[in-house]
């Protein structure tokens, strides 16, 4: 403040001072504070209940989620400008700092720690960044949903937002059983589904949130949520390697939905999880019949993805119990239809499916089947690392992975450490 001349300041750095000496911090600690205690007591009362509530961002935070975490209610001017003004006052004051594009925030250590202290009602702060990010998480989901570059901006956001996401949800999973938690819950739980499959270690995070995710929606009197959580847990129980037990949890999701036309999509995943399924069981029947009732359900339909998860679903049929030159023939009719979806993981897929399906074809010779199933398999395992698979270590397609290692068949091109 200019209006103040430094012997003031100084009088009342040593009053801070003499203030602190009688907790067990240390001196430089105590000077620290005692300096965050004077800039504080220098800022507005609105900047400094900002400053306050700002200490529940566990790291750096995106300066448009400020607005869904900050609550002033005793102010008279509009909250968005009460904000900036604060959020400016605070950076020239050298509370918080900002990017050069002024759109990220960031709070030091000791300037959350000194502010946390300060927060009146910490809990209710908690609260609303939940459900800030919960909100976030629903948007993520949507986003990755669209595919292709779409995907690609969801797993970036993601990657610059998770500490926030997954504080969030602790939070929450910490606090079900309430109504507006148990709708946090759900929100995590479908929102990050698409990114989590990339993303989140199915057994320490994807299997206790979508578990917590059913009895939330349970709880909640939600079918329709109940069954997308249940579809998410029979998704992550097969990739534990479960696959009666997640045929059991598509199977009570298909009785929530198959009556609903507007959960007829959900419907449709399920189908196609259940055909899946019964691929990796070995139960012939049971696959034909769930990709006949996926036929179905897309028959009248346009979407390229349905129908390239069809065409999949056949081709891996095809291979293990019919023809193999039919398995590559509907491999790539439903790998245009992915591509033309800019579903990158279906893609990733449909190229794992041919590479494997190729190699079992007898139509050409077998140097000639190898140089195909080569080139597919390094498109695939390209695209795997562009979705970045390496951030679970989860392997792409464990023949694709087996045969590139090999030094026979593919060659001797090993993949890049981190895969290992």
């Amino acid at each position: 403040d200019g209006t103040l001349r430094v012997e003031h300041y100084l009088a009342q750095l040593r009053d801070e001072q003499r203030r602190l000496s009688a907790l067990e911090d240390d001196e430089a600690e105590c000077s620290v504070a005692a300096v965050l205690r004077l800039s504080f007591n220098a800022l507005e009362p609105t900047a400094q209940k900002v400053l306050a509530q700002l200490s529940v961002f566990p790291t750096s935070f995106a300066r448009e989620a400020v607005a869904g975490v900050v609550w002033l209610h005793d102010i008279t001017m509009e909250g968005a400008e009460a904000i900036a003004r604060s959020l400016s006052q605070l950076h020239r004051a050298g509370l918080i700092e900002l990017d050069a594009a002024g759109e990220r925030v960031w709070l030091h250590d000791l300037v959350r720690a000194f502010a946390t202290a300060q927060l009146d009602e910490p809990e209710a702060a908690r609260q609303r960044h939940a459900a800030t990010y919960a909100y976030v998480a629903r948007r993520l989901g949507e986003l990755a949903q669209r595919g292709g570059a779409s995907l690609m901006q969801a797993l970036s956001i993601f990657d610059a937002e998770r500490p926030h996401l997954e504080a969030g949800l602790a939070w929450a999973l910490q606090r079900g059983g309430v109504a507006s938690v148990d709708e946090l819950v759900t929100d995590y739980a479908i929102g990050l589904a698409p990114l989590g499959q990339l993303r989140l270690s199915p057994r320490e995070a994807l299997l206790p949130l979508s578990a917590a995710a059913v009895a939330a929606a349970r709880r909640l009197g939600q079918p329709g949520l109940e069954a997308a959580a249940l579809c998410n847990l029979g998704v992550v129980t097969g990739q534990l390697g479960d696959e009666q037990r997640a045929q059991q949890l598509y199977g009570q999701a298909l009785a929530l939905v198959e009556d609903d036309p507007q959960l007829a999509p959900l419907a449709s995943m399920l189908h196609r999880n259940l055909a899946l399924s019964s691929v990796r069981l070995g139960a012939a029947g049971t696959a034909r019949q769930n990709v006949e009732e996926l036929a179905k359900a897309i028959e009248t339909g346009s979407d390229n993805a349905a129908h390239g998860h069809f065409h999949a679903l056949n081709g891996l049929i095809e291979r293990q119990w019919g023809d193999p030159a039919q398995a590559v023939s509907r491999a790539e009719e439903g790998l245009a239809l992915a591509q033309a979806a800019g579903n990158l993981q279906l893609e990733q897929e449909l190229l794992c499916n041919l590479a494997n399906a190729v190699t079992a074809s007898p139509t050409s010779m077998a140097s000639e089947r190898y140089v195909r199933a080569q080139a597919y398999a390094k498109q695939a395992l390209a695209l795997a690392e562009r979705l970045d698979y390496t951030a679970t270590r989860k392997q792409p397609c464990p023949c694709i992975w087996r045969r590139w290692r090999s030094t026979s068949g593919w060659g001797t091109r090993r993949p890049s450490p981190q895969w290992r």
